[in-house]
């Protein structure tokens, strides 16, 4: 919306500005800013954002499919945020973030193995039965179920990247998303 403003409203604002106005309005708002991708059209691209979302540092695109898991539940973001400031933790290593994105892109999938989430632990201590949810996903896809976000949706990066997805047992009462990555 920012971006299509100034542009209809042909506004002298510089990227840099957009985005500080993006900040403003909430941390996940800078993503969205994304001039080059709106230029060509695109969604924005892909990036790892740290700090409080003020630092976005565009990655190249993933290939693959993913699966998303979205059970009958949610996440109170406000809990999980105060589980997550409750301990102590270690400030987030982008350069490692970096480091597995960018292998990813250069293999064209990402190592899902390598995948973490800060927000995980403290999500599913929040809703335990999103840990519970998650483990019995992996047990039975045999693979890794990692929690997106503050929860309460789950993703796996599908074992077969071609058009075959993964199987989903019945019986975990998750609404089933999937989706490819382009």
């Amino acid at each position: 919306m920012l971006l299509g403003l100034r542009d209809l409203f042909a506004l002298s604002i510089p990227d840099e500005g957009l985005v500080s106005c993006a900040h403003a309005l909430g941390t996940d708002i800078p993503f969205f800013v994304d001039p080059v991708a709106w230029r060509a059209g695109r969604p924005p691209r892909p990036a790892v954002v740290s700090g409080l979302g003020d630092r976005i540092d565009r990655v190249g695109r993933l290939s693959g499919s993913l699966t998303l898991f979205v059970p009958p539940f949610g996440c109170e973001t406000g809990a999980v945020y105060r589980a997550f400031d409750t301990d102590p933790t270690r400030s987030c290593d982008v350069s490692r973030v970096l480091r597995i994105v960018g292998e990813g892109v250069g293999r064209g999938a990402a190592d899902s193995g390598e995948l973490f989430n800060d927000l995980a632990g403290p999500a599913e201590r929040s809703e335990p039965r999103l840990g519970r949810t998650r483990r019995a996903l992996r047990d039975a896809l045999g693979v890794p179920v990692h929690v997106s976000g503050s929860g309460s949706t789950l993703f796996c990066i599908d074992p077969d990247t071609g058009d075959a997805p993964a199987p989903i047992p019945d019986g975990f009462g998750v609404r089933i998303v999937r989706t490819r990555l382009t």
